[in-house]
């Protein structure tokens, strides 16, 4: 099928682009063609073999997935990912699921870092760049998606509590 073959060849943001694509495509169709009642289950005829089927797979994909998106800091592909997860629940969930597991691990790796549970000024400027990094995905990339951004706050939180000595910093 035609999202398998793409998704094996093209990157995540790659993808994600074809898919955007034929959901305008078939916007236009709509449009040009059927009346407005006819455009929501054409649209879901495109969702769902290009993303419900295959989110987790374009989210994880190795070397394009979501985590190279965010270690690259592609604020525009995030947001493209975004706007089509959205349109599907369980993408979303999955989306906002790596988002929230990725905060986790970056604050774990920060407390793990020997020097950084030693030096409270080195903590707290860590703590500020991670929190700078996912906020900047929630505004740019995830058009300031409340629940996103309280699904980051509380990982953030979480994470960090779990540290003994942030709550002396």
């Amino acid at each position: 099928n035609e999202a398998m073959e793409k998704i094996a060849t093209h990157s995540a943001a790659e993808y994600l682009q074809v898919v955007q694509k034929r959901l305008d495509e078939e916007q236009e169709r709509c449009l040009d063609f059927l009346n407005e009642e006819t455009k929501k289950p054409l649209i879901k005829k495109v969702l769902v073999p290009m993303v419900q089927e295959h989110c987790k797979v374009i989210i994880l994909k190795q070397d394009s997935g979501l985590g190279k998106m965010i270690k690259l800091k592609q604020y525009a592909n995030i947001h493209l990912m975004y706007k089509i997860f959205t349109q599907v629940p369980d993408a979303k969930k999955l989306f906002e699921n790596f988002l929230v597991s990725s905060v986790t691990e970056d604050c774990e790796a920060m407390i793990s870092d020997d020097g950084v549970g030693a030096n409270p000024k080195e903590f707290v400027e860590r703590c500020i760049d991670i929190k700078q990094k996912y906020n900047a995905i929630v505004h740019q990339s995830c058009e300031k998606d409340n629940d996103i951004g309280l699904a980051i706050k509380n990982a953030f939180e979480d994470a960090l509590s779990k540290f003994e000595a942030s709550s002396i910093y």
